[in-house]
């Protein structure tokens, strides 16, 4: 996947990336607002999910995808899977695994 710079986009596409991120990040409100919780007894009882299954990980994969092709993350992005990486041993380290 070619990375996109953003101030190398015209005034119209920065401005489809602009409007593209505001609507992410309105649904990440709505998400974190409607159908996320935390439960804190997990977070310091060894039971910290910081990677997400199934949908959810579908969801912030495209997510991702759509925010380098738009050219929302700047400079140098990680691809998915190495933050996804990252997410997973600061997990096990958090739960003392």
């Amino acid at each position: 996947m070619a990375e996109t710079r953003f101030w190398s986009l015209s005034p119209a596409e920065q401005t489809e990336a602009v409007s593209l991120a505001t609507r992410r990040l309105r649904r990440a409100d709505y998400l974190l607002e409607k159908d996320i919780w935390v439960d804190y007894r997990a977070a310091v009882s060894g039971r910290l999910q910081l990677v997400p299954t199934g949908t959810a990980r579908e969801q912030l994969a495209e997510d991702h995808r759509l925010m380098v092709e738009s050219g929302v993350l700047l400079d140098d992005w990680e691809p998915f899977e190495e933050l996804m990486d990252a997410c997973a041993d600061l997990e096990r380290r958090a739960n003392g695994r």
